[in-house]
């Protein structure tokens, strides 16, 4: 992966193995173009002036050229009287060198001057190219720390997303524990509907029973004031269908009454159920509390991620909206069982009033039996008593009319506390159903768990994958650092040898002032080429 960046005075190539510097800006080429044109404009003046010079000059007294036997008296010695070989220079030949030597001296020092200026400039130009690479290196530093911070955040966001995780399984686990609970309730309001069909055909035979007897009774009243016979048919039917009949009802009456303490253990299973239930609720209703902090906590390190926690911030606020719903099911599911219970408060209310009109059906029936007991003794005894028999008939009669007002009134308490009981159905089919979305909104929250893990697991591979980067860039960083201090160093050196070049050219402007100084009077006085100089001199 390549990608070019133009920063400051230069451009960089970032690669997969480091920065390379592979564009300066226009100024430092054409700098650097023009130093080495300097420098060949320079090395080629003083190749021609040495052309010149050894030209003209190779022979020239001037040169001072000694045989070999006199070097070892030394440099600026009066050479020995010799034949002159060549003829000395003319006036304007020796102008023609001077104003020679002069312009190439000017051209040197100018390009030593522009050599000079140039140096500067790309010195300039690599010093902002220096600029640059520290920015670059606080940029890269930066980089690094964001990099190690993503880093950190990831990992956090992994680990929540791991405790979300268990605390859905919690939740799950709680909803099956919940929805067993509520699958007994309903198993035991079915019974309890069972036992009050039951109860209701116990109660229908009752009253049919104390109809009969009602009957029996009328007709016994109804008999007694015609004949004795009467009174022994009473007899007879009080020992035979009467005494049968009230133990039957009082046999019934014990079964109600069995049967309604079964149903008052019923209820109060219930209500022990129910109050599981609510503690089960209270549960849920802290786990989705839980929930929504925990997303709340996933949101906040999403805002800290910036762009790259965008995505964690719609997952958390998804979470938060789950919990939330989680909560209002929850109150919805807890207002429910509350109802339950104040309805099956109701229904032990009524149960234990029921119990206690058998209590006194019981207590009646008993009464109707020693009633009819002594009926029988009676008339075996007198038919005298006849009158009294019909009294007594009459005052069981009132008592049998009682019985069967209570038995309607339990059959209509039976019919309440079967309302009840639909009820209570009705409702534990709503938690089932409750349940049953929860399970569902859990499902959901393991998926989209699941779905953030590999996100999670995705940003953590880009953010090392960034960190990587991010160090190759610092290691590049450092040898572009390193280049442009040897390249300032180098750059130094030219204007050093820059220097050199100008003091050169003022050395040599100064030998041709003294040579003309030392020229001038012969040849202002001779037309003719100058004679030989009375002394010779070495050029060191």
């Amino acid at each position: 992966m390549l990608r070019l960046i133009t920063i400051g005075a230069g451009s960089f190539l970032f690669t997969a193995g480091g920065i390379l510097l592979v564009e300066t800006s226009g100024n430092a080429f054409s700098t650097v173009k023009l130093i080495a044109a300097s420098a060949a404009i320079t090395a080629a003046n003083l190749a021609l002036f040495g052309l010149s010079i050894g030209k003209r000059w190779l022979n020239s007294p001037l040169l001072g050229l000694n045989p070999p036997e006199e070097e070892a008296r030394g440099p600026l010695l009066p050479p020995e009287p010799a034949e002159l070989t060549q003829p000395p220079l003319s006036a304007e030949e020796t102008e023609e060198i001077a104003a020679s030597v002069r312009s190439i001296a000017s051209t040197i020092r100018r390009t030593a001057g522009a050599q000079s200026v140039l140096v500067d400039e790309v010195s300039a130009s690599v010093m902002e190219i220096s600029r640059s690479i520290g920015s670059i290196a606080e940029d890269a530093d930066q980089l690094l720390s964001s990099a190690e911070t993503a880093s950190s955040a990831t990992q956090q966001i992994s680990a929540t997303i791991k405790e979300v995780a268990t605390t859905t399984e919690s939740l799950d686990t709680a909803a099956d524990t919940i929805q067993s609970a509520v699958n007994q309730i309903a198993s035991s309001l079915k019974q309890v509907t069972a036992n009050l069909v039951l109860l209701a055909e116990l109660t229908g035979s009752a009253g049919s029973s104390a109809a009969r007897i009602d009957n029996a009774i009328k007709d016994i009243s109804d008999h007694a004031r015609d004949q004795a016979d009467i009174a022994r048919d009473v007899k007879d039917t009080a020992a035979t269908s009467g005494l049968d009949a009230v133990e039957s009802t009082k046999q019934g009456m014990e079964r109600i009454r069995e049967e309604v303490f079964t149903t008052n253990a019923s209820i109060e299973s219930l209500s022990s159920r129910s109050e599981q239930i609510g503690e089960i609720v209270a549960v849920i209703r802290d786990v989705a509390d839980e929930t929504n902090l925990l997303a709340l906590n996933a949101t906040i390190l999403a805002a800290q991620s910036g762009e790259h926690g965008k995505a964690f911030a719609v997952i958390a606020d998804k979470i938060r909206a789950l919990a939330r719903r989680s909560a209002d099911s929850t109150k919805a599911i807890g207002e429910i069982i509350r109802q339950v219970q104040r309805d099956i408060q109701r229904a032990g209310k009524s149960v234990k009033r029921s119990i206690v009109e058998v209590d006194n059906g019981v207590t009646l029936s008993t009464s109707a039996a020693n009633a009819l007991t002594e009926i029988v003794t009676k008339a075996e005894t007198s038919l005298e008593m006849a009158l009294e028999v019909e009294a007594s008939i009459a005052t069981q009669s009132k008592n049998v009319e009682l019985n069967a007002s209570a038995i309607r009134n339990f059959d209509r308490m039976s019919g309440d506390i079967k309302k009840a009981v639909t009820k209570q159905s009705q409702s534990a089919d709503a938690i089932v159903r409750g349940v049953k979305e929860l399970r569902s909104g859990t499902a959901f929250v393991k998926q989209t768990i699941s779905e953030q893990a590999i996100t999670s697991e995705s940003i953590a591979e880009v953010v090392n994958e960034v960190f990587q980067r991010s160090q190759v860039i610092a290691h590049g960083n450092n040898e572009q650092s390193q280049v442009a201090q040897s390249m300032l160093a180098a750059l130094a050196s030219v204007e050093e040898e820059a220097g050199t070049t100008l003091a050169l050219c003022d050395d040599l402007e100064s030998a041709i002032s003294a040579m003309e100084r030392k020229e001038a009077p012969r040849c202002k006085e001779e037309e003719t080429p100058c004679v030989e100089p009375e002394e010779s001199y070495y050029l060191t």
